[in-house]
C-alpha cells in the first residue's frame, strides 16, 4: 500500500501551502522523511532577533522533538507564536490504518477498553459508563 505524505508550511500573513509530496510503501521510511523535513524546517526558522544567529530552540526555549509514532502523533510544529508552521499529513487510508493499529496494540491486545471518546466516535453506546462516572463525581457513590 502506498503511503502519501503531504508537507505543508505557512508563514503569516500568507496562507498554508503544499511544500512537498512524498510517496513510499514503508511506514519507517515515511516517519524518517517527516522528521527529517520537519527538523530541516525547524532549523531554517529558528532565527534569533538579529536574523543572523541560528538556534535550535523556539522562542519559548523548547527544542525540536521528532514524532515517534506515525499515524498517532501529530506531525505539526509552530514557531514564533504560530506565525510560521509545518504540518505533515498522511493520506486517509494510512492515517486510519496506523491509528487503528495503535489502539489495537495499546488497548485491545492488553484487554483494556478503548477510551470512551474513541468508542463514541464509532457509535458505541457508552451511556452506562458515563452514568457511573457522573454518579461517582456527583457524590452518589462516595
Amino acid at each position: 500500500m502506498t503511503i502519501t505524505v503531504v508537507v505543508t508550511t505557512w508563514q503569516v500573513p500568507f496562507a498554508q501551502a503544499v511544500k512537498e509530496v512524498f510517496h513510499t510503501n514503508d511506514d519507517v521510511e515515511a516517519l524518517k522523511f517527516i522528521n527529517s523535513a520537519a527538523h530541516k524546517w525547524w532549523d531554517e526558522n529558528c532565527v534569533g532577533e538579529d536574523t543572523e544567529s541560528k538556534s535550535t530552540e523556539n522562542e519559548d526555549g523548547s527544542e525540536f522533538e521528532p514524532i515517534k509514532e506515525l499515524g498517532y502523533e501529530w506531525a505539526r510544529w509552530e514557531l514564533w507564536g504560530g506565525e510560521v508552521g509545518f504540518h505533515a499529513l498522511l493520506d486517509e487510508a494510512t492515517e486510519n490504518r496506523l491509528h487503528e493499529e495503535h489502539y489495537k496494540r495499546e488497548y485491545d491486545d492488553k484487554g483494556i477498553s478503548r477510551p470512551g471518546y474513541f468508542r463514541n466516535a464509532y457509535g458505541e453506546d457508552t451511556s452506562a459508563e458515563q452514568a457511573e462516572v457522573q454518579a461517582y463525581y456527583s457524590g452518589e457513590q462516595h
